[in-house]
This record gives C-alpha cells, structure tokens and sequence, in this order.
C-alpha cells in the first residue's frame, strides 16, 4: 500500500515478485486499505483473543482465506517454489492460516531470549521496528509468548517451538529438527551453512532490518553480557522464567 522498497532495491510496485503477484490477485489501489484493516484485525496482536475464540464473523474468516489464497497461490506462480515460508510473527496469523488451510500449514515458532528482544527493541531504526521502553518490551513479551502457547496447544504437533539462541548456535541442528519435523528437504540450505556461505535474503517487504543487507550469515553469540542496569538485569531473568514456564 506504501510502496516501500523491497530487499531486492526496487519500490514493491517495481519489484519482479510482488508486482506480479499484486497482478495475478488482481488487486488495485482502491481495495488495498480494507485488505490492510482485514489483516489487521485477524493477523495482529490485538486481533488474537478473537480468532481464538472463533469470534470472528464468517464472512470476513472467508475473506482471509481467499485473499491468502490468492497471495500463496500467486507467490507459487512466480516463484516456482513449492514450499513458502511466511516470516509473519503474529500468533493470530498462524492460527489463522492453519485453520483456513488444513493440513498445509506448519508453523516453526521462534522465540528470542528477553536480553536479545530488549536490546533489540533499544534500536533506533524505526522505519523497520520502532523502539520500546522495557516496561513495553516486557508487558509486549508476556503477551505474545501467552497467544503462542495457546496456538501450540490448540494445533499440537502443527507447531514446533525453536530458540532463537539454538538457531545461532547449532544452525545444523536445528535446521535438521526442523527437516524431521515437517519432512521437508533442506539440503541446499544446509550445504550453504556447512561451507559457511552467506544466504540471500530474497524479497521481503518489512519486518526485519537484516532484509536491507543483500545477505546473511549466521553468527552464534549471546545478547546478555548487553545488557545494562540491576533493573534491567532483573526484569529479564523475570522474563527468561516466564518463557522457560510456557515451554519456550
């Protein structure tokens, strides 16, 4: 809708995947603002308690559905892949998605450490993330990992739980898990990581400044030695009890 830059370099409305998508779905400028307030209030935080409870009316569940359709139906096309992986970080989508695609949708539920999400949080790029106040991290923290539990216990064996830390630490590894898990082969990516190539970050639209980089390497290393203040220190031991509690 803001034709913001796409990883590649190109406007989005330039860009050889998502304009072509944009096309094959049909969509034009006018319906844009009621698909964005559809994925809104189904997909963000604030729409979870309500998709949980199957509260949410059915014609606008059906409304998801067919626009989701269409997107992966459309990134399939022009792309060629047969497996998408949507970096959505909303447990409203994901639950959203595997009740609208039954059997179809698998759902890596990645969790950082709280030092790692406070100094996070303490960049200043806004434009990718804006900036919170750790009593906002903490109280954002409490939140989402409750609605990714709940998605975990509402889908089961759907949803498998990764730290972000076992990432950086044992790529290999949890690359493997995750091939265990859902049967899908990997072995490109893991001949990547084992010769220590850098990987490309694709095209993506928003939600992580890394996209801006071209590419991407994988660094083990932890974010607590960062972290500064007994205050601060205390709220995130806080916060590493309340995520090893949920099972994260």
């Amino acid at each position: 809708m803001e034709d913001v830059t796409c990883s590649c370099g190109e406007p989005t409305s330039g860009c050889e995947v998502w304009s072509a998508v944009r096309e094959r779905c049909k969509w034009n400028q006018q319906e844009l603002p009621s698909l964005v307030e559809l994925f809104r209030s189904i997909s963000w935080h604030t729409g979870f308690p309500a998709i949980a409870m199957n509260l949410v009316s059915s014609s606008k569940v059906n409304r998801y559905r067919d626009v989701n359709r269409c997107l992966f139906q459309a990134v399939r096309d022009v792309s060629g892949a047969s497996v998408i992986v949507d970096s959505s970080k909303y447990a409203g989508r994901a639950l959203a998605l595997a009740r609208a695609f039954p059997g179809k949708v698998w759902i890596v539920c990645l969790t950082r450490s709280p030092a790692g999400l406070v100094m996070a949080f303490q960049k200043t790029d806004a434009e990718e993330q804006k900036p919170k106040s750790l009593i906002a991290t903490f109280v954002y923290y409490l939140y989402v990992l409750i609605c990714l539990r709940i998605v975990a216990w509402l889908l089961g064996p759907r949803v498998l739980p990764v730290r972000y830390e076992d990432m950086m630490a044992d790529s290999l590894g949890t690359l493997s898990k995750i091939e265990k898990w859902c049967g899908h082969d990997s072995s490109s990516v893991r001949k990547k990581l084992q010769a220590h190539e850098w990987l490309h970050v694709g095209h993506i639209v928003t939600g992580n400044r890394l996209r801006k980089k071209g590419r991407v390497q994988f660094h083990s290393g932890s974010a607590l030695r960062k972290v500064r203040g007994s205050g601060t220190r205390l709220v995130v031991w806080f916060m590493d009890l309340y995520r090893a509690a949920l099972g994260f």
